[in-house]
């Protein structure tokens, strides 16, 4: 039955070997493919016989089954640990004994094994997680709704600390600082191609997006290098506080209902780091909106600091300075990427123009914020 909903709802994409080994003895009646993000990954709305919804997932095609096998470790033990905004991932019947397709080779990696929350088909890697209810926060969300959310990224924090935590410099000041020395000689190859380098863009609005974004960047990259240069160059050697943490979780990744957090979503990025990197990710993706950025800051860091266990004073001001001096640069850093990879690389990427002239916009708006 499933298989000739999806032929005549031609979806492709989904194996048949998937739907009879997997979705069929899970009762799923109908699929939904959602629109793909920016990772490379395929999401797709999966209903149940009994009217349950879950999400199916394929994973990027380069990342190997050791790396998704991390990921189900850190968001399962969320889970456990009762941070219910992890979503429960469910297990998968296990390839059979023999088949080559469950041999353990990955993508990149011939010595990873087939975890219970995962399988390798067709070489892609797939996992069915619960569905999680709600939208994304717009730019514009209320000061309450910003302070919930970074409250919701403390408590997975608090829920993941005993998988492991450090005292050692953070890996987000010097991927950025190195970033930001890359970016230089980019830059200059962007001005040296000249405003008209991003008419070969065929949507209308990525390409004003691109072109409003070429034109800052050009007007303020030397002071704003200088400025990110000098500004984390203060916190190269110096222990902080590592565990594991999101890295990715800007507003589109955390959903809502009626101003309540209910489910965090996309945990590829997940991996040591200093919590305060996810901070300046959730933070800096409302520094565009109507708020002044001072009241974004104290309302995020009021929400951080009810969950998390680095909530005592000095801690919290050291750690709101450094959260404020990383997403200046992830901002910064974010715009001239796009910049970078759709103008001088000629990159494609699976999600729509509309989607990447958004994201593109509000990097700028945060950026000058």
């Amino acid at each position: 039955g499933l298989s000739l909903v999806l032929k005549r709802m031609n979806i492709p994409a989904i194996p048949a070997q998937l739907v009879r080994e997997v979705l069929d003895p899970m009762g799923v009646a109908a699929v939904k493919p959602l629109p793909p993000g920016m990772s490379g990954a395929r999401v797709f709305r999966l209903g149940l016989r009994t009217g349950e919804l879950r999400v199916l997932k394929r994973w990027p095609p380069d990342t190997s089954l050791d790396r998704v096998a991390e990921v189900d470790r850190i968001v399962t033990h969320s889970r456990e640990r009762g941070c219910a905004l992890t979503p429960q991932l469910f297990p998968i019947i296990p390839a059979r004994s023999g088949d080559p397709e469950s041999s353990g080779e990955t993508m990149e990696s011939a010595h990873s094994t087939v975890g219970p929350t995962h399988r390798l088909i067709s070489n892609a890697c797939w996992q069915v997680m619960q569905w999680m209810p709600g939208q994304p926060l717009q730019e514009t969300a209320d000061l309450e709704s910003i302070e919930r959310g970074a409250a919701a990224i403390a408590e997975f924090h608090r829920s993941v600390a005993d998988l492991g935590s450090s005292t050692e410099p953070a890996a987000a000041i010097g991927t950025r600082l190195r970033r930001a020395a890359e970016l230089k000689p980019l830059v200059a190859q962007l001005m040296a191609m000249g405003p008209s380098a991003v008419l070969e863009v065929t949507d209308p609005q990525l390409e004003a997006a691109l072109f409003q974004a070429r034109q800052l960047v050009i007007w303020k990259w030397d002071e704003v290098a200088n400025t990110i240069t000098r500004s984390l160059n203060r916190y190269v050697g110096e222990p902080l506080y590592n565990q594991f943490v999101l890295r990715d979780v800007h507003r589109e990744n955390a959903l809502f209902v009626e101003g309540l957090p209910m489910g965090l979503i996309d945990f590829d990025a997940v991996r040591i780091d200093t919590p305060w990197t996810d901070l300046a990710r959730w933070a800096g993706s409302f520094l565009g909106g109507p708020h002044p950025s001072e009241q974004v800051w104290e309302a995020s860091m009021a929400g951080f600091s009810r969950n998390h266990p680095l909530n005592e004073g000095p801690e919290m001001e050291f750690g709101g300075r450094l959260a404020r001096d990383l997403s200046f640069a992830t901002n910064w850093i974010g715009l001239t990427n796009w910049l970078v990879w759709l103008v001088l690389e000629k990159r494609s990427f699976a999600t729509s123009a509309r989607t990447i002239a958004s994201r593109i916009e509000g990097l700028r708006r945060s950026a000058v914020s």
